[in-house]
């Protein structure tokens, strides 16, 4: 999501800030909106989840314990850091990591930090990058305080 001025900006057909579908990789691996190399396709949480043999909370608590684990979450790591790269070049803002699996990268950020400093020579650090406050159901909370905010105005 977009927030500008403390307000959600939709855009003009209400599709602002619908980062999963910018094209990640060109080509890329199908996305299930129909189109190919999304970033859903490659930062979605369910890339970890092996095809659904396993949940998120499975896949989190045995990072470490096997090479291709490893490696698949080190795959998203630098997937991730190319997408937050790309939204600090057009923001120039704060980045805040929610979603499914955000409210897991606490532990993750020094690695995470580091690609995406790869990617971004713009700036110095990476202190852009937030956690969300929430680690499960964050995109619920978001919406309900919107609409919260919005029933108190009305007050």
């Amino acid at each position: 999501a977009i927030c500008m001025d403390g307000k959600l900006f939709t855009g003009q057909h209400q599709k602002a800030g619908e980062f999963g579908h910018m094209i990640l990789k060109p080509e890329g691996k199908q996305c299930y909106c129909g189109k190919k190399g999304c970033a859903d396709a490659y930062c979605a949480g369910s890339v970890l989840l092996q095809n659904g043999a396993e949940n998120l909370d499975t896949f989190m608590s045995q990072l470490g314990t096997d090479q291709e684990r490893d490696a698949v979450w080190q795959q998203y790591l630098d997937n991730l850091a190319i997408l937050i790269s790309n939204i600090r070049m057009f923001f120039d803002t704060d980045i805040i990591l929610g979603g499914a699996v955000g409210g897991y990268l606490s532990s993750h950020m020094i690695p995470l930090s580091e690609k995406v400093f790869r990617y971004n020579l713009f700036d110095g650090d990476v202190s852009y990058l937030k956690n969300c406050s929430y680690q499960k159901e964050a995109s619920a909370v978001g919406v309900a305080k919107y609409f919260f905010e919005t029933l108190i105005d009305q007050v």
